[in-house]
């Protein structure tokens, strides 16, 4: 939504315990991804992807807002 919304990541290895911070790769105004080069390597590598949906047209209880998600 033209830089309205931001999001961050931070991860832990369950193997080995170590915590790495996410790398944002861009997408578009409906969702965007993260990288973990801490684990992988690759900052261009997308592991995470963060989707939003505009409920804001949808009434109550279910609408009024936007939803946040990563897809499983």
């Amino acid at each position: 939504m033209n830089g309205r919304f931001s999001s961050t990541l931070q991860a832990t290895n369950p193997r080995n315990g170590a915590d790495t911070a996410g790398v944002p790769i861009p997408g578009n105004d409906r969702f965007g991804s993260f990288s973990l080069p801490g684990f992988t390597g690759d900052p261009a590598f997308p592991e995470i992807i963060v989707k939003m949906a505009d409920a804001t047209g949808l009434p109550p209880p279910f609408g009024g807002g936007f939803w946040f998600f990563t897809p499983a």
